[in-house]
């Protein structure tokens, strides 16, 4: 029985510094995005982090890629994240649903 409590133990402990040193990195990069970017960006961002997770880390890639390598010259803008968010969802496609009703007349949504 203490064998399992010790490795019960062990695994709670590695599950708690995994959860800190997560937490830790998270606001790590929080505080690079809140350098990077305008707060109007910044705020467009949170969002997209609430909607696409996928999306958010791509663009964080991206933003601290951009600063490391020199290549940004002051503050992202909400203008420049819009531009950056639709450049990297350009793959996704609009969805269109066509309605083929009798008499041949067609609807769009």
């Amino acid at each position: 029985m203490d064998e399992l409590e010790r490795l019960r133990g062990k695994k709670r402990a590695k599950i708690t510094a995994d959860a800190e040193k997560k937490a830790q990195n998270e606001e790590q990069v929080r505080g690079a995005l809140v350098q990077l970017l305008e707060p109007d960006a910044y705020s467009r961002l949170m969002f997209i982090r609430a909607q696409n997770s996928q999306l958010f880390s791509k663009a964080v890639q991206v933003i601290m890629y951009l600063a490391q390598s020199g290549q940004m010259k002051g503050r992202i803008g909400d203008a420049q994240m819009r531009a950056l968010l639709a450049k990297m969802a350009g793959g996704a496609r609009e969805t269109s649903i066509t309605f083929k009703r009798k008499g041949g007349a067609e609807e769009k949504l």
